[in-house]
């Protein structure tokens, strides 16, 4: 799971760069590893406090397959 929102109080431009490459590099990791799942989910940091029980059932979910 990665968050598609920047850190607050973090400088945008430097947070924009830093997220399109975090992206590039995990789906280029999950493209080559059938093991590896990434999801993206709108929220930052504190994805855990933003959205716990949707994460809760996405990790069910993949811990199930």
């Amino acid at each position: 799971m990665a968050g598609t929102e920047p850190d607050p109080g973090a400088d945008p431009e430097l947070m924009a760069a830093y997220r399109l490459g975090l992206r590039r590099d995990l789906e280029r990791v999950a493209a080559n590893n059938a093991k590896v799942t990434v999801q993206f989910l709108k929220g930052g940091h504190g994805l855990l406090f933003e959205h716990p029980d949707d994460l809760a059932i996405r990790v069910a979910a993949f811990l199930s397959r």
